[in-house]
């Protein structure tokens, strides 16, 4: 019955993806691994505050490596919260990516675009307003009038916002412009990207050839690229 087709379908593909990412992560630099769990849930996003309007919310597919002896993590996500009054709504889906960096600070600095501070305020979500943070200035004006910056610690601020950092954290802004949500907690920059594309799922009952790993490599290849841009040489 339905119940059997379910099972096998994603028990064959829970042994596709393994076979799959043991062949693309044979060989790499960043000592990639997959797993198909996520590894945080809801309540965690909720702590760290850099996506609003967290109800609920659902990982998966999973990647972890390390860069320079830095950790990250990055896994598909999916948020629902509320719009308005309509009621629950799916308004995320994209990536999740947490980076170590050199310096283990604690405390939150909350980056905002334009394009994150509009839709917050004109979708009435949960949102920078609700956590307790003070906007405050950077040392460069050129940074403070292209983003808003959000903590309740200067200090924080001045340790952590290098002038490479902002200049990396424009430079990601100006990639993925609508689509980019960017925070640093606890040591770790966190940087979600909202789009369409799936990175990790190869096609259900497709064969392992040459065609079908040269499109998940590419999809690596853009990974790392991505986490290079994000780490830079931290």
């Amino acid at each position: 019955g339905a119940v059997i087709t379910k099972y096998l379908r994603d028990a064959y593909q829970e042994n596709f993806r393994n076979a799959f990412y043991q062949e693309i992560f044979g060989d790499n630099t960043y000592q990639l691994s997959f797993d198909e769990a996520g590894v945080f849930g809801a309540a965690e996003l909720k702590s760290w505050g850099v996506l609003p309007n967290v109800i609920h919310a659902f990982t998966k597919n999973t990647i972890q490596g390390s860069k320079d002896g830095l950790n990250f993590t990055v896994c598909e996500l999916d948020v629902q919260g509320k719009e308005r009054i309509e009621g629950p709504s799916a308004w995320f889906h994209g990536l999740y990516v947490i980076c170590d960096l050199n310096q283990k600070t604690k405390g939150t600095i909350q980056i905002r675009t334009p394009e994150n501070l509009h839709m917050e305020q004109h979708e009435n979500l949960f949102s920078i307003w609700n956590m307790d943070l003070k906007q405050l200035k950077t040392d460069a004006a050129w940074f403070d009038e292209a983003m808003n910056i959000y903590s309740d610690n200067q200090q924080l601020i001045k340790e952590m916002l290098s002038e490479e950092m902002m200049k990396k954290l424009l430079t990601l802004h100006q990639k993925f412009h609508r689509q980019i949500w960017m925070g640093i907690v606890d040591g770790q920059i966190h940087v979600a990207i909202n789009q369409p594309k799936s990175f990790f799922q190869p096609g259900l009952f497709s064969k392992v050839n040459e065609n079908t790993l040269g499109k998940q490599r590419k999809n690596i290849e853009e990974l790392t690229i991505l986490i290079n841009e994000i780490m830079g040489d931290h």
